[in-house]
């Protein structure tokens, strides 16, 4: 029985004297603002205590404030920036304390990676092969005249709606901007010309013998 009760004495008196050691340390609250190598504050920087549970994070200004204890060691580490570790003096005196914190950012050289859309080299020699090179501008002209030219000269294309509106609206300005004056020549008009083959093809052209 007394055996017991002198275990329990001596936890409680362990316990009382953990108590009493740690009330003896001095609490300084340390505060200060965090900034980047180039003195703009940073937002959201976690403060850690080594080897402990204590922690604080900075506000959006980089404002920071965090219970510690001297001879703490404190991790300061944002995304993008070199962690910076700084260990608290043991002869502070007062129960505050502030530090202003630089972060340098964390650059880090990756390799080259050069990324193909072959996975063999048999498929990157065939499409090097098979490259189609654009073609030149004079080319393009040319195949763009020849297009009109058929259209010109052939009934199996046909003009859509909105290149009937603008013929329609185009000839609306002539008629109004010719008012009582002679109508313009339609020598550059391709539905002019369109016309004309049209009716070459049909034969209106073609001389009519008058039957009496």
């Amino acid at each position: 029985m007394y055996k017991y009760i002198l275990v329990i004495t001596i936890l409680i008196l362990s316990v009382t004297t953990a108590f009493s050691q740690q009330e003896d340390k001095n609490v300084i609250q340390l505060s200060g603002v965090i900034r980047n190598d180039s003195l703009k504050t940073l937002p959201f920087v976690t403060i850690s205590v080594e080897n402990s549970s204590r922690g604080a994070v900075s506000d959006f200004w980089g404002y920071y404030s965090i219970p510690v204890y001297p001879n703490d060691t404190l991790i300061f580490s944002s995304i993008g920036y070199s962690s910076y570790r700084y260990v608290l003096p043991a002869d502070l005196e007062g129960n505050n304390y502030s530090k202003e914190v630089v972060l340098t950012t964390d650059t880090v050289f990756l390799k080259e990676t050069v990324v193909f859309p072959w996975h063999t080299y048999d498929q990157f020699l065939k499409a090097v092969v098979e490259l189609d090179l654009p073609e030149d501008d004079m080319e393009r002209a040319r195949k763009n005249i020849a297009t009109i030219q058929r259209q010109l000269i052939s009934s199996e294309y046909q003009a859509d709606a909105s290149l009937n509106y603008k013929y329609i609206m185009n000839q609306k300005y002539n008629q109004a901007y010719t008012a009582g004056q002679y109508p313009s020549v339609s020598l550059l008009n391709p539905f002019a010309w369109a016309q004309f083959f049209e009716a070459l093809k049909s034969g209106l052209f073609k001389s009519k013998k008058k039957v009496y």
